[in-house]
């Protein structure tokens, strides 16, 4: 993967998810990107068996480019491609950086990538992206980014974050239930079952720091 051109995000100081987020419209028929600043990367060694949090919205949805997480460093990619979002509405996403999340590559599809993999990625981070490649036509979306946050601890859904308790339980069956993309913790994704409950049970139990 090679960058083609770079772009600024326009700044929107209302309408988030809650309150400023950034957007862009389309720019160009190539894969487009949400790329983390420097604050994100470089050693996230303790990011480990924590999580990606963010919201994303989209005006369009027709690629699945822009369901596309891609972690890489240390030699490797790693990828996760998040549920199609709903068009117009922000879908709140969380996914744990603990092996079963994340595919061994840069494109959403192959083996899973082990833990050993994510860490190495994780310990010489260089590249955090979230893609906003919903339609192929320029100018054709609008895509919105926001609440963008590493090493949350995945299984602390509600306030008070920092303790887990039995309404973060409880959110996650409401969330399950309605087969809420941030719901969706293990392979395969896009199917809701037993492993998804499986991965939040043992998030849950190794608890926050």
């Amino acid at each position: 993967m090679s960058e083609v051109a770079s772009y600024a995000p326009t700044w929107e100081s209302a309408g988030g998810d809650p309150g400023a987020c950034v957007s862009e419209a389309d720019p160009d028929t190539n894969w487009s990107f949400y790329r983390a600043p420097g604050a994100f990367l470089g050693d996230q060694s303790e990011q480990s068996g924590h999580g990606i949090r963010f919201s994303v919205r989209t005006s369009h949805t027709e690629l699945s480019e822009g369901r596309l997480v891609i972690l890489i460093g240390g030699g490797f990619a790693i990828s996760h491609m998040i549920p199609e979002p709903e068009i117009g509405e922000w879908s709140r996403h969380r996914i744990s950086l603990s092996e079963g999340a994340w595919v061994a590559s840069s494109v959403g599809a192959g083996p899973v990538a082990s833990q050993t993999t994510i860490d190495a990625v994780l310990a010489d981070l260089g590249e955090f992206l979230i893609g906003m490649e919903y339609g192929s036509d320029v100018l054709e979306e609008i895509v919105s980014l926001d609440t963008v946050l590493l090493g949350v601890c995945t299984a602390d859904l509600v306030p008070p974050y920092g303790a887990l308790n039995f309404f973060d339980i409880q959110q996650y069956i409401t969330d399950y239930l309605a087969e809420s993309p941030s719901a969706d913790l293990a392979a395969p994704f896009g199917a809701f079952n037993f492993f998804d409950i499986q991965t939040y049970i043992g998030l849950y139990v190794a608890g926050c720091p």
